[in-house]
């Protein structure tokens, strides 16, 4: 990779993020390779309750958030984990976004229970050295989560371009409060200049 900074300038803790089908898995694995640095996925396909979301998301909304936000628990705990002399880390899981997908997904006394378990389990993950977004427009994104293989399209294909919309501008919106700052970058991932797939 070009233009990445010297061994003793290098972030410890990189995580790309963006929306669902914007390439955020295959950039993830290919900085951990170049840096040397372990990985941390979000391990989306292991959540049961998401094909059943899919069909009925008002009944298995909470269900589906919470079994998420154990999920990113037990991946901040890994992080605590990684030593201070390793290479790094490179990750796909913003924590913050977990409050984000809830106020999408949830609705009263379902957001309420989800607030309380959240402030035990995720109020603390540390802030990345170095966030990469990736940016794509809704209908290559929806495009992309139709032609997944595998449990993908399972999980992912049956989202209409409405909900990646709302993914998207949720997202800039939540952006737009936490700022840029010079540990952000945006890329755009298609396109005449974005190659990543």
């Amino acid at each position: 990779m070009t233009g990445w900074p010297a061994a003793g300038s290098r972030p410890r803790h990189v995580v790309v993020e963006g929306t669902i089908g914007v390439g955020k898995t295959s950039l993830a694995r290919r900085l951990a390779a170049h840096l040397g640095a372990r990985l941390l996925l979000e391990p989306a396909h292991d959540n049961p309750f998401l094909g059943r979301f899919n069909a009925d998301m008002a009944g298995y909304a909470l269900r589906a958030q919470l079994c998420f936000s154990l999920q990113r628990a037990r991946a901040r705990r890994t992080l605590a984990q990684v030593p201070a002399d390793a290479a790094g880390l490179a990750s796909d899981i913003m924590f913050g976004k977990d409050a984000l997908f809830a106020q999408l997904r949830l609705q009263g006394e379902d957001y309420g229970l989800y607030a309380q378990l959240r402030a035990g389990l995720l109020a603390q993950a540390p802030p990345p050295d170095l966030v990469i977004r990736l940016q794509a427009p809704a209908p290559v994104l929806t495009r992309r989560i139709r032609t997944r293989p595998g449990d993908g399209a399972v999980h992912h294909g049956a989202l209409p371009a409405p909900s990646v919309r709302r993914v998207r501008a949720a997202l800039r919106e939540r952006r737009g409060r936490t700022g840029a700052g010079g540990g952000h970058r945006a890329v755009q991932t298609c396109g005449p200049r974005g190659g990543l797939r």
